[in-house]
């Protein structure tokens, strides 16, 4: 009796060291992964991101959400931010960068010459990521049908169907704004408040001047400004190009005659246009020009019911993400047969029954959420008799996650932020690709 409370008493401190030290059974090793931080410096940049700068500093370690979200430090002259996600990080790193340039410029008079080059020698953020606003604050409202906010700036409705315009010397300065953007390359849409100061500076002395006529002193001509590194081609160039040269009201009246063109009803339109406050006049008009792209495809309009219906700033950027990685596979001449939202994850089936599912996610690791998202992809490939299912992830992804994927016969690509090109090969010879 002894001898067994003694190995007893063994075995007890024996698992409390296991314990205490990290050590999990072979079955737990199996099944799930817990992660709180992830090292900055092992995340595969590229030329994606510049982490070093005498403007700014990164900090170590990002903080991981259950949900596969990254959360970044950084620390500058201009302030201290904490973004969400991969491309908010880079979009703020060009930002810092940006508030500098403009600085620079004490009046209006001066024009950015050469602002285009520089900022481009940054890195290659602008051209290959979407300038979605860092989020400083901690929401963006509620949508009451009455306001659409975004960037600082109100639409209020002023019938069912129209909004109303602001003053003539509000329309001024905002024109003035847009071209101060241009000029250096900016988002005039973002939600960074010391951009948006350095924006209001120069364009309020040019507005109030003799040079409200004349802004731009050359023309910098509108590069893509793609959101992932798969990017959409030409389609997000010439939303681009409309962004650049309309005013918000403008694009507003565009865009919705657009969409009742494509035959939607004005609930459906207004409840994205005027009564979602989670998308800006860039995003609208992008995914405007997606979908009229797209209009002969089955399940469009469910795909925008799906987006108009977005309940929080994240659950927009993340299916905006997934509609723009799956128009890259468009833009490499992908032909897709139907396009869904199913469980709140985009998929889409091409010829040939391959089916590819759109994973918006920083760094996927196996969790619960983990195990519901496979168990999606594994009814998806039972329900549409598919032997070619892929899954496309924007992030990181572990090896115990990627494995399970491949067990279940699902294919795997991540990594779509880092990538400049993806060769066709790797994405469209389905189950055959390694």
């Amino acid at each position: 009796m002894r001898k067994n409370s003694q190995a007893l008493r063994s075995f007890s401190l024996v698992l409390s060291f296991l314990l205490i030290t990290g050590f999990t059974f072979p079955s737990a090793v199996s099944s799930r992964e817990i992660f709180e931080t992830y090292p900055v410096a092992g995340i595969p940049w590229g030329s994606t991101v510049t982490l070093t700068s005498t403007l700014y500093r990164v900090e170590g370690y990002a903080a991981v959400s259950p949900d596969f979200g990254l959360t970044f430090s950084v620390v500058s002259q201009y302030g201290t931010y904490q973004p969400v996600g991969l491309r908010k990080l880079a979009i703020l790193l060009k930002e810092i960068e940006l508030i500098r340039q403009m600085k620079t410029k004490q009046s209006a008079g001066e024009v950015a010459q050469g602002a285009a080059d520089s900022v481009a020698n940054i890195g290659r953020g602008f051209e290959l990521i979407a300038t979605h606003p860092v989020k400083t604050v901690a929401n963006v409202g509620r949508a009451t049908g009455e306001l659409f906010k975004k960037g600082g700036r109100f639409f209020q409705k002023k019938k069912h169907k129209t909004v109303k315009k602001p003053s003539f010397k509000e329309r001024i300065f905002q024109g003035a704004r847009r071209d101060v953007a241009n000029e250096f390359k900016a988002d005039v849409y973002t939600e960074n408040p010391g951009l948006l100061s350095e924006l209001g500076r120069i364009a309020g002395s040019r507005a109030g001047g003799s040079t409200a006529f004349a802004v731009a002193g050359f023309f910098v001509p509108i590069t893509l400004i793609g959101s992932v590194a798969l990017t959409a081609g030409g389609v997000s160039s010439s939303a681009d190009q409309m962004v650049s040269t309309k005013d918000p009201w403008e694009l507003y009246d565009l865009n919705r005659a657009a969409f009742k063109a494509m035959g939607l009803d004005d609930e459906k339109i207004d409840k994205f246009l005027l009564d979602n406050p989670y998308y800006n006049p860039r995003e609208q008009t992008r995914v405007r020009f997606y979908l009229e792209a797209l209009n002969s495809v089955r399940g469009w309009k469910d795909v925008f019911v799906h987006l108009a219906g977005a309940e929080s700033e994240k659950e927009a950027e993340q299916n905006r993400t997934a509609l723009e990685m799956l128009m890259g596979l468009v833009a490499k001449k992908e032909e897709f047969a139907e396009i869904r939202f199913r469980n709140g994850n985009l998929f889409g089936i091409a010829s040939g029954k391959r089916v590819f599912v759109f994973w918006p996610y920083d760094f996927v690791f196996m969790n619960e959420k983990a195990v519901d998202l496979i168990a999606q992809a594994e009814d998806l490939k039972k329900q549409s008799g598919s032997e070619h299912v892929r899954v496309l992830n924007l992030g990181l992804m572990t090896a115990l996650a990627r494995s399970r994927l491949e067990s279940a016969g699902i294919k795997v690509t991540d990594g779509i932020f880092f990538k400049k090109e993806l060769d066709k090969d790797e994405f469209s010879r389905g189950a055959d690709a390694s």
